[in-house]
């Protein structure tokens, strides 16, 4: 799984969304990204509490082990370790390309959402019938 997408589901499950669906609904492309910027500067979830698990097992460790093989928290944390086996690192270009569809599908539900509000204005609008001038 993508690490955003990851990043997204991890969200919608602690704000009560059963999917990350209903969570692109109410939130807007700039309230998403501010969420994946302040993740990237200060990690939170179970990812991060394996490293510092790792980090504290590997100091732990360390006095015990054979000169020249200090531990890394990495020894420690096997679900990492799984799931950097075989994972080719993405390419610049690669990483473009998503980067590019994730903001074109934005986009697109930003004038969706953006339409449907006009609609709904408008149908207001027409329930509150010709504004009558006050003499």
């Amino acid at each position: 799984m993508r690490p955003d997408i990851r990043l997204h589901l991890m969200v919608a499950l602690q704000c009560g969304y059963p999917s990350r669906r209903l969570l692109y609904d109410e939130l807007t492309y700039e309230e998403l990204r501010e969420i994946e910027v302040a993740f990237a500067q200060e990690p939170w979830g179970e990812g991060r509490a394996d490293l510092r698990a790792g980090i504290v097992a590997a100091a732990a460790v360390s006095p015990y082990a054979r000169r020249g093989h200090t531990p890394k928290p990495i020894d420690f944390m096997p679900y990492a370790q799984r799931q950097l086996a075989g994972k080719p690192k993405q390419d610049e270009e690669t990483m473009k390309k998503i980067a590019e569809q994730a903001a074109a599908g934005f986009r697109k539900r930003a004038e969706l959402v953006a339409k449907m509000k006009a609609e709904e204005h408008k149908r207001q609008m027409m329930e509150l019938g010709p504004v009558k001038d006050i003499e």
